[in-house]
């Protein structure tokens, strides 16, 4: 029993960040992500937005966002130009 009242202690003192990396087209998407967040998400835990620094769409999207989450403006990755956007979505019936 007090193994199991310690361990329930040691986990209320665990701080975590979500840090998600996305760009201004899927402002929408983040939108949905950030609400869910909120509703779920510990209130004392971070929340990071990285978006790309050399976007002006991407450095308008900061003021938009809630203020308990941090945005940060990074360089594109040197494998950007490499990803495949052309994403897929889901709806009740499945991929289409």
């Amino acid at each position: 029993n007090a193994t199991r009242n310690s361990s329930a202690h040691n986990a209320s003192n665990v701080m975590v960040d979500l840090f998600i990396r996305t760009f201004h087209s899927k402002l929408e998407e983040l939108i949905h992500l950030l609400h869910s967040v909120a509703l779920f998400w510990p209130s004392g835990w971070g929340v990071i937005v990285a978006l790309d620094g050399e976007s002006l769409e991407d450095e308008a999207m900061c003021p938009l966002l809630p203020k308990w989450v941090r945005c940060v403006l990074m360089p594109r990755p040197r494998f950007y130009d490499s990803f495949d956007l052309t994403f897929q979505t889901i709806n009740a019936g499945g991929y289409h």
